[in-house]
């Protein structure tokens, strides 16, 4: 990924610690087998509802998740026979919805924004008819706390998606986004829906912090570690941070034995035809905006 190129996961990295950003996005460090069973669970579930959501055959849908899911992974939680269950329970809930389909499923987005690039996928987009329409973004998870739908208002995925929406679809009413969760533990499964409506002043918002991120990023130089500064209160939230071992000695270098050189490019991992929209109009007039017709 260049130094111009940003997408939401980029951006959250970069908020949460700029040091970690530096490893993960300007030196391409990744350690060495380095799986994450959640992360790897997560994409089947999501390229099998992708295949739903398009072809809506049930069958197809659980090979193409019996396909990406490595057993190798598997734990307590995630098992070829859960992922099943999940899946089917899932469409059994669904098996008629409320709204119709748009866009997708896993519709790619570049958009030019202030001398920058960002690109995403959205999961969806739906209608519903004569009311609104909404991007549909879906989550796995394992914890369903009470404050778990409130991590994402504010939430610079969200509301990015919600942009891309209304670039990508100029003609639609995209209000925000709803999230789609498919809860799962070791002896229980559920599904939860919720709703984020954006309002003006948070769209306003974001161009501003997607404006300020970029632009610190782009300052910082490339070659310095030192200048990307540490976030410790980081170093072990929701585990341990895969460069810690590199932030807690004198001299960095003596631990990239540890690590390998896995440049990630969010154009290749979305493996799809890119979007962009050059039309300001298309975000109601903010004339802030730079749109580069491609």
């Amino acid at each position: 990924m260049d130094e111009r190129t940003f997408d939401c996961s980029s951006l959250r990295t970069y908020m949460s610690c700029p040091r970690k950003y530096y490893w993960k996005y300007v030196k391409h460090l990744q350690l060495k087998d380095d799986d994450s069973p959640a992360l790897d669970f997560g994409t089947a579930i999501h390229q099998a509802l992708e295949v739903w959501y398009l072809e809506q055959d049930e069958d197809k849908m659980l090979e193409t998740f019996h396909e990406f899911w490595d057993e190798r992974f598997s734990d307590k939680k995630r098992t070829h026979e859960k992922g099943e269950k999940l899946l089917t329970s899932y469409v059994e809930k669904y098996d008629r919805e409320p709204f119709e389909i748009v866009g997708g499923p896993e519709q790619v987005f570049e958009l030019e924004l202030f001398d920058t690039t960002f690109v995403g996928k959205m999961d969806l987009v739906i209608s519903y008819p004569g009311q609104f329409d909404m991007v549909f973004d879906h989550k796995t998870s394992t914890r369903m706390g009470r404050n778990y739908f409130k991590s994402f208002n504010p939430d610079i995925q969200m509301t990015g998606y919600t942009i891309a929406g209304r670039a990508i679809y100029p003609d639609l009413d995209i209000k925000g986004t709803m999230v789609n969760v498919l809860y799962f533990t070791m002896k229980k499964m559920d599904f939860f829906r919720e709703m984020f409506m954006q309002q003006d002043w948070e769209i306003d918002r974001w161009f501003e912090l997607y404006r300020e991120l970029t632009r610190e990023i782009k300052e910082r130089p490339r070659d310095d570690y030192t200048a990307w500064r540490i976030n410790d209160s980081y170093c072990i939230r929701w585990g341990e941070c895969p460069y810690r071992d590199l932030c807690t000695v004198a001299e960095p270098d003596t631990m990239f034995y540890l690590y390998e050189k896995d440049v990630w490019d969010p154009r290749e991992a979305f493996n799809a035809e890119h979007l962009k929209k050059k039309s300001l109009e298309q975000l109601e007039g903010r004339t802030r905006i730079n749109f580069i017709d491609s």
